[in-house]
C-alpha cells in the first residue's frame, strides 16, 4: 500500500462474510430486532431518494445567523422594563439576564446532543417520535402546524407591522388594524417566496437581517454607554443602586428574560443541512447563545443609564422611552423601524425551520405526502407555501383552528394507541 493508506477489514465470524474499506456489516440473527439506519454525513437521510433530500450546505455561519436571528427580536425591546418591575432593582435584573442565559445554554446545549446524534430536520417532532412512538410526533407536527409555530410567527409578524407602520407610537405596538394585518401579509409572504427559491438565498437574506439587528443594537448600546444624561450624572449615579427583591419576584423576572431567549431551540430543526453536524451544531450553540447574551445584557445596561429604576419598571416599551429621552421623535421613528426589522428577521428565522418540521414529517409518513417533496432547487417549497396558507389561518381563525388541531390530535392518539384491540 503507499505510505499513510492503511487497509482496516473486518471478519463476521457468524457467517464468514468479508467486508473491508473500515465497514463492518454484521448480520442480525434476532430478525425481531429494529433496524436502525444511520444518517449519512454527506448526504443526509438514507432512507429517501436523492432528489428528495436536503442537501448539507449549512455552515457555521449560517446556523448562527437562524438561530440568533431568531432569539433576537422583538423580546429585548419590549421586555426589559417588565424584568426589572418583577426584579426589584436593575441589579437583580442584570443577574436575572445573567442566570437565564446560562439556563438557556445548558438546554441549547442539550438539544446539541441531539442535533448531532439525531440530525434529522424533524427536530422535537423525531426526538418525541423517537421517546413516545408514531402519535407524539404525529401530535407535535399537526399542533404545530396550526398553532405553535405559524401562529407565533402571526402574532411577531402583527408586532414588527406594527412598529413599521408606526401604530406602535399610537397603541403601543399592540395594534391588530387592517392596515397592519396587510403589511405582515405581504412581508411574510415575501419571505416565504424568497426561501422557495433557492437555499442559500433565504439563508443570505436571514443573515443579512441580523446584522441589520446587532447593527442597531449596538447602536443602542454605544448611545447609552455615551450619553449625556448618563455622564452628567442625571441618571448615573443612582442606575446600579440597590438590591432589593424577592425570590418570586426574581423568579418572574427570568420568564421576561427567557421570553426575550426564545428561539434557541430552533437549532435543532437545522442538523440535517449543517455541514459535518458533529462540530458545528455545537458551534452554533455555543456562538448563538453566548453572543446573544452579552447583546442582551450590554443593551439593557445601556437602557439603565438612561431610564431611572421606575422609568423602566413603569414603561410598557423601554426603547421606545429610551430613544424619546435621547433623540425624541425622531429617535423614536428610526427605532421602531429597527425594532420591525428585528421583529421580521425572526420570522424569516422560523419560517425557515417551521417548513423543515412539516417536510421531515410528511417524509417520513406523518403527514400529506407532497409536502415531503422537494423542489428543483432543494427546498421543501411545498412546506413552506403550506405554512403560509396555515398562517392564514392563524391571523384571523386561531380559535377553532387550535380546538381542530387538539382533535386531529386526539384522534391520533386514540388510533395509535387502539384501546379497543
Amino acid at each position: 500500500l503507499p505510505q499513510g493508506e492503511i487497509e482496516v477489514s473486518f471478519t463476521n465470524l457468524d457467517d464468514g462474510r468479508r467486508s473491508s474499506g473500515g465497514e463492518s456489516k454484521i448480520a442480525e440473527k434476532d430478525e425481531d430486532v429494529p433496524l436502525v439506519l444511520a444518517t449519512n454525513e454527506e448526504d443526509g437521510d438514507n432512507t429517501q431518494p436523492r432528489g428528495q433530500r436536503l442537501v448539507r450546505m449549512m455552515t457555521v455561519l449560517d446556523g448562527v445567523g437562524v438561530t440568533m436571528g431568531i432569539m433576537v427580536g422583538s423580546g429585548i425591546y419590549a421586555s426589559p422594563g417588565e424584568v426589572v418591575n418583577n426584579a426589584g432593582s436593575n441589579v437583580m435584573a442584570i443577574v436575572a439576564w445573567i442566570c437565564s442565559g446560562i439556563l438557556v445554554l445548558m438546554g441549547a446545549l442539550c438539544y446539541a446532543e441531539l442535533g448531532t446524534t439525531y440530525p434529522n430536520a424533524g427536530g422535537d417532532s423525531w426526538y418525541l417520535t423517537l421517546a413516545f412512538g408514531e402519535w407524539a410526533g404525529f401530535a407535535y407536527t399537526w399542533t404545530s402546524f396550526f398553532v405553535l409555530n405559524t401562529g407565533s410567527q402571526a402574532i411577531i409578524s402583527i408586532v414588527g407591522a406594527s412598529y413599521l407602520c408606526g401604530s406602535a407610537k399610537a397603541s403601543g405596538g399592540k395594534s391588530t388594524s387592517w392596515e397592519v394585518v396587510v403589511v405582515a401579509l405581504i412581508i411574510i409572504w415575501f419571505m416565504t417566496l424568497i426561501n422557495t427559491r433557492r437555499v442559500r438565498m433565504g439563508l443570505g437574506f436571514q443573515n443579512f437581517l441580523l446584522l441589520l439587528k446587532c447593527l442597531l443594537l449596538v447602536g443602542v448600546i454605544l448611545m447609552g454607554f455615551t450619553s449625556p444624561l448618563y455622564l452628567h450624572g442625571t441618571n448615573g449615579s443612582s442606575t446600579f443602586s440597590g438590591n432589593q427583591g424577592s425570590f418570586t419576584g426574581f423568579a418572574s423576572a427570568m420568564v421576561g428574560c427567557l421570553w426575550a431567549f426564545d428561539g434557541w431551540a430552533d437549532i435543532s430543526f437545522l442538523g440535517e443541512e449543517m455541514n459535518n453536524p458533529q462540530r458545528t451544531v455545537p458551534a452554533v450553540v455555543a456562538l448563538s447563545v453566548s453572543l446573544t447574551l452579552g447583546i442582551f445584557v450590554l443593551t439593557n445596561i445601556a437602557y439603565m443609564m438612561v431610564l431611572s429604576k421606575n422609568e423602566m419598571a413603569d414603561s410598557d416599551n423601554v426603547a421606545m422611552d429610551f430613544a424619546k429621552r435621547i433623540g425624541g421623535a425622531a429617535l423614536m421613528g428610526a427605532l421602531g423601524v429597527g425594532v420591525g426589522i428585528s421583529a421580521m428577521g425572526s420570522v424569516n428565522g422560523s419560517i425557515i425551520t417551521g417548513a423543515r418540521v412539516y417536510y421531515a414529517n410528511a417524509r417520513d409518513g406523518r403527514f400529506p405526502s407532497f409536502l415531503g417533496r422537494l423542489s428543483s432547487q432543494n427546498t421543501p417549497a411545498n412546506a413552506l407555501i403550506a405554512q403560509g396558507f396555515s398562517r392564514l389561518y392563524s391571523f384571523f381563525y386561531l380559535g377553532p383552528v387550535f380546538l381542530l388541531s387538539c382533535i386531529t390530535s386526539l384522534l391520533q392518539v386514540g388510533y395509535s394507541i387502539q384501546p379497543w384491540a
